[in-house]
Order: C-alpha cells, then sequence, then structure tokens
C-alpha cells in the first residue's frame, strides 16, 4: 500500500524487502531491506539480496558445523563428559 511506516529514527519507510534465511529447508530468519522511496525495490533487488542472504545461510551453518566439530573434540562421544 502507500501508506508509510514509521522506523524507530522518525524516518518513513515505503518500501520493503524481506527475503528468509533458509538452511536445509528450515527458515532461521529474515534479512529485510527498508526505503523511503516507494516501490523502490525491483528485480535486481531481490536477486542481489538473495545472493547475499544466501552467502549468510552458508556462514550460519558453517558456524554450526564447526561448533559441532569443536564439541566433538572436546567431549566423550558416548557419555558426553569433557576430554583431558
Amino acid at each position: 500500500s502507500e501508506t508509510s511506516i514509521f522506523s524507530g529514527d522518525g524516518t518513513q519507510i515505503q518500501s520493503v524487502l524481506g527475503i528468509p534465511i533458509e538452511i536445509k529447508g528450515n527458515l532461521i530468519g529474515y534479512t529485510l531491506l527498508e526505503h523511503s522511496l516507494y516501490n523502490f525495490f525491483n528485480k535486481e533487488h531481490e536477486i542481489f539480496m538473495q545472493a547475499i542472504t544466501n552467502q549468510i545461510a552458508v556462514t550460519l551453518e558453517n558456524n554450526r558445523l564447526y561448533k559441532q566439530i569443536v564439541d566433538s573434540a572436546t567431549k566423550d562421544p558416548l557419555i558426553g563428559i569433557y576430554n583431558r
């Protein structure tokens, strides 16, 4: 709609582009892009933001896997207590 919403600093938001962050089909978050001009975003903006969001998803998954490996290396896999 042409009705604006207000951000926390008092500026008017006329356009919003939201892209879901998904890992293996699971929704884990959202990226939002806002602009003060009405109907500002186009298909190129969407493609660009999707590429950035995909990189964010890969980074988050890599971080999760890294933590899992560190945890496996420091804890006994059978009983879950810390190794010496």
